[in-house]
């Protein structure tokens, strides 16, 4: 990968070093996919219901 943008700059890229992930193109735009692999409590951390 080269020419990504990084420093003080509106868009930023982020990459899940060592993380498996998925790879979609469409046309020149490239988008890199991956979940979380952390479980959350049954009430998300909020002592009511959703």
């Amino acid at each position: 990968l080269t020419g990504l943008p990084f420093g003080h700059v509106a868009t930023k890229v982020m990459l899940p070093v060592g993380q498996r992930v998925a790879l979609a193109v469409e046309g020149r735009d490239a988008f890199v996919l991956w979940g979380h692999q952390h479980s959350h409590d049954p009430d998300h951390g909020h002592d009511h219901v959703h």
